[in-house]
């Protein structure tokens, strides 16, 4: 009887452990931003819209100086519908919601992209190398209140990327690669 370890018995555990690590962390994100009291979008949307209006009708003055009328076709922007969430209630369902898939191991590959192109953005506009429009401003934020932990979490992205969702997941079940046995 040998008491050797096969080294590749273990090797398919990594990917195991770095998506779980991501999971948890993108669930811990959710809650945290779930507990923060912001307004709805009901009291968010209508100053939205009139910026929206105010774009248009800056368009439109531009297209057609000589009338104060809009231009044909461009329909003035109505409220719109309220849902009663905020922005951050959003994006906390959401980071639940990909933390609940990459624990499964569904899509990991794709989520894995996604993180690491997000890192990647956070650090460039953080440090000044891209213009950051303001939907990227929390991203900013995030980088710059802890640094290491975003290069961190896109460091290990990029290894899920590379690697797969590893052994228990949906994507090796459903997308792995299948054994043919040949016949005699």
């Amino acid at each position: 009887m040998s008491t050797e370890v096969q080294p590749r018995q273990f090797s398919n555990v990594a990917p195991f452990i770095l998506r779980l690590a991501v999971a948890g962390i993108f669930v811990f994100a959710g809650s945290r931003t779930l507990s923060v009291n912001q307004p709805t979008l009901a009291e968010v949307a209508p100053a939205a819209a009139q910026q929206v209006q105010g774009a248009i009708d800056t368009v439109n003055q531009a297209v057609n100086p000589q009338s104060a009328e809009p231009v044909e076709g461009a329909a003035p922007v109505s409220e719109p519908a309220s849902t009663g969430l905020t922005w951050d209630q959003i994006t906390g369902y959401g980071e639940w919601g990909i933390g609940l898939v990459l624990l499964v191991g569904f899509f990991t590959r794709l989520l894995a992209l996604s993180g690491v192109s997000l890192t990647a953005i956070s650090a460039l506009a953080a440090n000044g190398v891209i213009a950051c429009p303001e939907q990227c401003s929390r991203l900013v934020e995030m980088y710059n209140s802890n640094p290491l932990a975003m290069l961190l979490v896109g460091a290990v992205c990029l290894s899920l990327l590379i690697s797969g969702s590893g052994p228990l997941g949906l994507d090796r079940l459903l997308f792995g690669r299948k054994i043919v046995k040949a016949e005699e």
